[in-house]
């Protein structure tokens, strides 16, 4: 099994258990990545969770590498309609200019 393997499964594992996506996104950022269904998993757990702050950090993540198995806008829709407004902010800044527009 290789290293991203092993992770990829640590990560599906610890996200069978609610509220535990930011745990599994620090493990995605720590080892460069996982495979797709680990993300999937972090993303189906944020989702399932309505977890805003981990919405926030995986739609930055998702600003960075183009081939993710999930769509980003309802981690971006979750953060508009239920981040702060630093978050909010923050967020927004991170986005490619044509989306930036829809939610100014």
């Amino acid at each position: 099994m290789t290293d991203q393997q092993a992770i990829s499964q640590q990560i599906i594992q610890l996200c069978q258990t609610p509220h535990t996506a930011l745990q599994a996104i620090h493990l995605l950022i720590c080892h460069k990545g996982a495979t797709e269904l680990a993300f999937q998993s972090v993303y189906d757990r944020v989702i399932e969770d309505g977890d805003v702050d981990g919405a926030y950090y995986l739609a930055v993540f998702a600003q960075k590498v183009d081939d993710l198995p999930f769509d980003g806008l309802p981690l971006i829709e979750m953060v508009m309609k239920n981040g702060d407004d630093n978050m909010r902010l923050s967020l927004l800044e991170k986005l490619p200019k044509e989306m930036r527009t829809q939610y100014i």
